[in-house]
């Protein structure tokens, strides 16, 4: 099922659970015209808390079969290979692949996340996006960006040590291996936070969350150890892992919305 069906189911599953509420609620709080008798409105009294009964049923059959909110934090999976692209620059920078001082996920506070939009967004702006072939001459060369220029890759590993510098721990910035939407290879920053998995992408201005995201996620740095590299495992119904004849397990992100999200039409 594509997002736009799951949006359109969505909204019609919200317009239907409205129209539940609706009539149960003035079901429950119409009085009917009751006759003269004293045992007819003892019978009437005796309605009104099965009505409530009913609408309190209503109410949480919407909580339990609304749409799930998608894990804010990235699934992974089992140790993988490391790209060789960074195996190299591991090679060429061996501090900055070291074993990692494993952190709780960011507590992201309001400067915090200043900090985040701020660099992202100038590292956007300074590096002009090339390829490898025109910064470096020859493909999948992972460097820190050369005289204001590099490609995806590049761009994360100076966001990387920009964050680093700022202070935020090594163990929550792991650059990460995705597909686009065309199917092609590309890296991608994740910051790993209280609020969940948020990635800085060179292709969007805008930071989103994992989940948010059209990409299928394939591998990220360990939170272990920096040269080393983990599978993003799936999780839930909603992600679907696919796994290629020597591709590593895949997850697609999807955004699942709950109740109040459709509502508010996120």
């Amino acid at each position: 099922m594509t997002r736009q069906s799951n949006s359109v189911f969505a909204r019609h599953r919200v317009r239907l659970s409205f129209l539940v509420i609706a009539k149960s609620l003035t079901v429950c709080f119409t009085r009917p015209q009751a006759p003269d008798g004293i045992k007819r409105q003892r019978e009437l009294s005796a309605m009104y808390p099965r009505r409530l009964l009913r609408v309190s049923l209503v109410l949480c059959a919407i909580g339990v079969f609304s749409p799930a909110q998608a894990s804010p934090s990235m699934p992974v999976g089992a140790a993988t290979s490391q790209p060789v692209g960074h195996f190299e620059f591991c090679r060429r920078h061996p501090t900055d692949c070291r074993p990692t001082r494993i952190e709780s996920p960011i507590h992201l506070t309001q400067e915090i996340w200043k900090t985040v939009v701020r660099i992202n967004a100038s590292v956007n702006v300074e590096i002009d996006q090339r390829s490898d072939m025109e910064v470096w001459g020859y493909e999948d060369y992972w460097e820190y960006p050369f005289k204001g220029a590099g490609d995806c890759d590049d761009i994360v590993l100076e966001k990387r040590r920009r964050l680093i510098e700022a202070g935020l721990p090594v163990s929550n910035l792991l650059i990460t291996v995705v597909k686009d939407e065309r199917g092609d290879g590309h890296a991608v920053l994740t910051v790993r936070t209280d609020r969940g998995d948020f990635i800085l992408d060179n292709m969007k201005a805008k930071i989103f969350r994992w989940d948010e995201t059209p990409y299928v996620y394939l591998k990220r740095q360990s939170t272990k150890h920096a040269g080393k590299w983990v599978d993003i495992a799936p999780s839930g119904p909603s992600v679907i892992a696919n796994r290629d004849a020597d591709q590593n397990i895949s997850a697609p992100a999807t955004t699942r919305r709950n109740f109040f999200d459709a509502i508010l039409g996120r």
